[in-house]
C-alpha cells in the first residue's frame, strides 16, 4: 500500500531485475563536452548552409558580382 507502481524507472533504482550502473565522473564530463561540440558544428554548418538550403542563395553567387566568370586569362593565351 505504498501507492500506485511505478510506471518509469527512477533514475539510480533497480527496475524490473536491472541495477544500472552509473557513469564515471570523467564519462559525464567527456559525454558534455562531446555533447557542446556537436551543437557548436551543428550552428557553424547551419550558419554557412542555412541560406542556401532555404534558397536565399544560389552556390553560384559567392562570387559578390565582380562580373565574368574567371575565364579571361585562359582566353589570353
Amino acid at each position: 500500500m505504498g501507492g500506485p507502481p511505478e510506471k518509469y524507472p527512477q533514475p539510480g533504482k533497480p527496475y524490473g531485475g536491472f541495477k544500472p550502473v552509473p557513469p564515471a565522473a570523467w564519462q559525464s564530463r567527456v559525454g558534455y563536452v562531446m555533447g557542446v561540440s556537436m551543437w557548436l558544428w551543428i550552428f557553424y554548418r547551419g550558419k554557412k548552409d542555412l541560406p542556401h538550403l532555404l534558397g536565399w542563395k544560389h552556390p553560384w553567387d559567392h562570387h559578390g558580382g565582380h562580373g565574368g566568370d574567371g575565364h579571361e586569362a585562359a582566353e589570353k593565351h
